[in-house]
């Protein structure tokens, strides 16, 4: 809203109060810099809410009926995944040191949905991510494409089923 449709709206105001309202000018500087972010519709809605409740305007109100509205009349934002790529490296063989790390997996995430990339650079991401684990924690990872996190968890559940089977193998197992 502009100054002076807020100074409009504080005009109609008054006379909604039956003039008895006699704001200072500080007071009425006040209510336009309360007013400018809104729109005029919604803060003339606000102000006659604020009038069917009781007989003077009370900013603070105003406000939050202005915000209640202004929210009421956005349209609804989509779900944003929070820059979930779905791709992810996983420890295979972890190092000596750290035999715990088996099975351990970490995703790609770019803060927001909007920020992930195409397929190609998120998988150039995950070769980085990849080298930067071997070099720092050792082990051998691998890279994990289009997997959520419920199928991380039984990804993990699988290796380590596997490499179980492989390291200590049942008497009479094929080997």
């Amino acid at each position: 809203m502009t100054k002076s449709e807020a100074q409009d709206v504080l005009k109609r105001m008054a006379n909604l109060y039956d003039r008895q309202w006699e704001p200072t000018k500080e007071k009425l500087d006040a209510w336009v810099r309360l007013l400018l972010p809104f729109e005029y519709d919604i803060a003339w809605q606000a102000i006659e809410k604020c009038w069917q409740d009781g007989p003077w305007p009370q900013p603070h109100k105003v406000r939050r009926i202005c915000q209640d509205l202004t929210r009421k009349e956005q349209p609804p934002r989509p779900e944003d995944g929070g820059g979930r790529s779905n791709a992810w490296i996983q420890c295979v063989h972890p190092p000596e040191k750290f035999p715990g790390r088996r099975g351990w997996a970490v995703e790609l995430v770019y803060g927001s949905d909007s920020r992930i990339p195409p397929d190609h650079v998120v998988m150039q991401d995950a070769q980085r991510m990849l080298q930067e684990h071997e070099t720092r924690y050792g082990g051998t990872w691998r890279i994990l494409q289009n997997h959520t996190t419920v199928q991380m968890f039984e990804s993990k559940s699988i290796l380590e089923a596997e490499l179980d089977r492989m390291l200590n193998p049942s008497p009479g197992a094929p080997g």
